[in-house]
This record gives C-alpha cells, structure tokens and sequence, in this order.
C-alpha cells in the first residue's frame, strides 16, 4: 500500500512539472509583447520568441543569451541603457516610448518598460524588458489628428454654411 501513495505522489510531481513547464512555454511563446530578463551582472538570461522575431525584424541579426544586454541596444543608446538599468537595478520601473529609424526612411515606435524582477524573497534578481510596438496606433492618432485639424480648418475658416448628416440623414452639425 506504501508503494502505490508514492508512485501516486511522484506522478502527481510530475503532472505539475509538465504543467508548470507548459504554463511557461505559453509565456515565452505565445505572448504578443517582447520581453528579455537580464541578470544583476547585466548580462542577458534570457528572452521570448516575440523578442527574437523583434530584433531580428529590425536588426537583421539573431540575439543572443549570455552576452551584455547593451549590445542589443543600438549603439548611440546604449549609455542611456546602462543608466537604466542601474536604476531599475536599484528598484526604479521606467518607461518611454521609443522610435526606431528604419533604413526605407520611415520609423517603428515602442513602449518600452524596464522594471525589476524579484527573486521569490522579493529581492531584486535582475531587470525585466518589455517592448510592445505601437506603430499603428502612432500612425492612426497622426492621420486622426490631420482629420480633426482639417476639418477644424474648414469650419473656423470657411464662409459657406456647413452641415454634416448621420448615416440616417439626421444633422449632427449645422
């Protein structure tokens, strides 16, 4: 009877590993926001597969663990980083949009968010950075903003009388 309630527990170990390591799998591989986990000493321990198929879209090169996390970063921003960290490393969370300059002329923008990542004492392991893209929103809220300052122009200057329907045919402005 003995063996059967450890067979039982070792089975039970095992089916929260798998389940634990499926749970993982899904964070690392199934999110839409890019993230890296750097080490106190500032070196890269890992990364998801949204940050690989990110730096590779914009770099051209495959990224790699192990190294200093500066050398992701692009090298008239990587003194700007290593501040960053020092803080986040002292407990500050950062965040800021970002624009990265693309060689076709046109720009690809980011929140970027550096915060600390706790051990399960609460005591700070490393730096966890997020980077979500926000181009299409960027360009969205620009072509919104043309509209508005457009149409702004056209009711404050014009001299004819101006008057907008609803789909129904109802006026909404006179």
């Amino acid at each position: 009877n003995g063996k059967v309630e450890y067979i039982l527990q070792v089975v039970e170990e095992v089916t929260d590993k798998v389940h634990r390591d499926r749970e993982h799998y899904l964070l690392y591989n199934e999110s839409e926001i890019s993230f890296v986990l750097v080490g106190r000493d500032k070196k890269v321990i890992d990364f998801n597969r949204e940050f690989e198929l990110l730096y590779k879209s914009l770099t051209g090169k495959t990224p790699e663990k192990h190294g200093p996390a500066v050398d992701l970063v692009q090298p008239d921003r990587q003194d700007k980083v290593e501040g960053i960290f020092e803080r986040t490393l002292l407990g500050e969370t950062i965040q800021y949009e970002l624009s990265f300059p693309m060689e076709n002329g046109n720009s690809r923008y980011f929140k970027v968010k550096y915060k600390p990542a706790l051990d399960s004492n609460g005591n700070i392991y490393g730096v966890i950075n997020s980077q979500k893209e926000i181009t299409n929103e960027r360009v969205a809220l620009k072509k919104l903003q043309e509209n508005e300052a457009r149409f702004r122009a056209l009711v404050e200057k014009g001299n004819d009388i101006l008057l907008v329907l609803s789909a129904d045919g109802k006026p909404t402005y006179i």
